[in-house]
């Protein structure tokens, strides 16, 4: 667990920025404090607007469902070992792997976490993914991953920060499509690997929760320069050093 010293939050899609979490400091957000049951209904209580407003997301979610893309990837059976995942966490992995959501989906969380507890539109795919990540990654396993962007970041040697969302990564490093302007190769220890639950195949996808903090430990410039992402322009090479979050296990109301 990190102390209560500022940690730099990895914002998209200019540079880092100082981030200061105060003493909202958590090992892990505490999904036991939820019931996927409460979840899968909608919200009964603090405002009739707010009920409104999670009946009006979640079936918005479960809608997206329905597309013949992610209905087909959340038929998948769950592994034994991974038999804990129930059916709304396989259409959490699909709908956020199919890619429709992402970009609306990690704006507001990078943007809106203060809302959490009250009004925050996506509660209940936050809550979801963030408890599929953990029963995929139960053992704590460390996973030597990719992650190429599009994007201008800055940052130094030394700093501890964080993607502040969820963070699509890769065992591969040759998916030239997401870009080449900055990439990482990265040592994640709290990501879980979704194998064939995501909705797209082949990208060997290992997805950051946004409360793990990284070190980084290297900055290489120059195209040619770092021999598995020798095509990028920058390359941060980042170790995890722990576990941050601002919702201190925050739930929202049932």
């Amino acid at each position: 667990m990190q102390s209560n010293a500022s940690v730099i939050l990895l914002q998209h899609p200019l540079h880092f920025c100082i981030s200061s979490l105060g003493a909202a400091v958590v090992e892990r957000p505490c999904p036991s404090l939820f019931s996927l049951s409460l979840l899968r209904s909608v919200s009964t209580s603090l405002s009739e607007r707010k009920t409104r407003t999670s009946r009006w997301v979640w079936l918005k979610i479960r809608l997206m469902t329905c597309t013949l893309a992610i209905a087909k990837c959340a038929e998948k059976k769950p592994r034994e070992a991974d038999k804990a995942l129930t059916k709304d966490h396989m259409h959490a992995i699909c709908v956020y792997t199919d890619n429709n959501i992402y970009d609306i989906f990690n704006t507001a969380v990078r943007t809106e976490a203060s809302k959490y507890s009250f009004s925050f539109q996506f509660h209940s795919l936050h809550f979801l993914l963030t408890s599929a990540i953990q029963i995929l990654n139960s053992n704590y396993k460390c996973h030597t991953t990719y992650r190429r962007t599009r994007s201008l970041f800055s940052g130094n040697v030394g700093q501890i920060i964080r993607f502040g969302s969820f963070a699509s990564s890769s065992y591969l490093n040759n998916l030239t499509d997401f870009g080449n302007e900055t990439c990482f190769k990265i040592k994640t220890c709290s990501g879980a690997y979704l194998g064939d639950y995501s909705a797209i195949d082949g990208e060997e996808e290992v997805l950051i929760p946004p409360y793990e903090t990284f070190k980084v430990t290297e900055k290489v410039l120059g195209k040619g320069n770092f021999g598995e992402l020798n095509d990028c322009k920058v390359v941060y090479v980042l170790e995890s050093a722990g576990l941050r979050s601002r919702l201190n296990c925050k739930a929202a109301l049932p």
